[in-house]
């Protein structure tokens, strides 16, 4: 019998398979049954020349399981690939990692030296807070018998306000005097009121009551007598000096 025409019957079958899957774009798994379908139409042709129908069968078989081993073959190639594209990435990630450590290391170095600089700076502004300590005295003045402050005083209890909030350092002492007219229970008590409202003044533009150290003389300290009344405009006062907090 001749086995050329049922060998090339069925070869034709099994090859009609692979263009239908070709035109089907689907990845991976129709690229590996077309390699299949193609590697059981070489198989089943080998095997109908050597062994006819039962040939076919089993060279069909073999040509598939040929087929899918090299789809994988290929699938592990192209792994491979990826693996060492990741191990590149991976490589110019760690050398990213070692100049950002420099980086940080670098501004380390540079904050140790503004802080050595800010040292230095702090000694200049302590030197200043020592001036300020010794040589600023705020005098505020009032009318005979009167504790209310003259409006010409908001503007400089302003700015002091202002430069003791900026300097935590300093306290300020807030000192009432009286002059030598009336009785001394009675001066003591109206230069203790004049000091309370400097400083109810200064809490209201946001210094701190604990930083303002409220002390009244009366006329103790009076340097005009009752004789002299221009003189003793200069003693109806309050007189606001900084101090160390140290020294409060």
């Amino acid at each position: 019998m001749n086995k050329l025409p049922l060998v090339c019957a069925l070869v034709s079958c099994v090859l009609v398979s692979p263009v239908g899957a070709m035109d089907n774009d689907n990845g991976y798994l129709e690229e590996v049954e077309q390699q299949e379908w193609q590697g059981m139409g070489a198989g089943a042709v080998a095997g109908g020349v050597v062994g006819g129908p039962a040939g076919i069968v089993i060279g069909a078989i073999g040509g598939a399981l040929f087929g899918r081993s090299g789809a994988l073959e290929e699938e592990l190639g192209k792994t491979r690939q990826r693996v060492v594209q990741l191990q590149g990435q991976l490589s110019s990630g760690k050398q990213r990692v070692v100049a950002l450590q420099r980086r940080l290391q670098n501004n380390e170095t540079q904050l140790d030296g503004l802080e050595h600089a800010l040292g230095k700076s702090r000694e200049q502004y302590s030197d200043g807070l020592d001036a300020i300590t010794s040589g600023f005295v705020l005098t505020i003045h009032f009318r005979t018998g009167d504790v209310e402050l003259e409006k010409v005083y908001d503007e400089q209890l302003e700015r002091l306000a202002t430069a003791l909030k900026g300097m935590p350092e300093l306290d300020a002492h807030v000192d009432g005097y009286a002059d030598t007219r009336g009785r001394n229970d009675l001066n003591m008590a109206l230069s203790r009121m004049r000091a309370e409202v400097v400083k109810r003044k200064l809490q209201a533009r946001g210094v701190e009551s604990s930083r303002l150290v409220e002390r009244a003389y009366g006329d103790s300290k009076a340097g005009y007598d009752a004789a002299d009344s221009e003189g003793l405009a200069f003693d109806r006062k309050v007189l606001i000096h900084f101090c160390r907090r140290s020294e409060t």
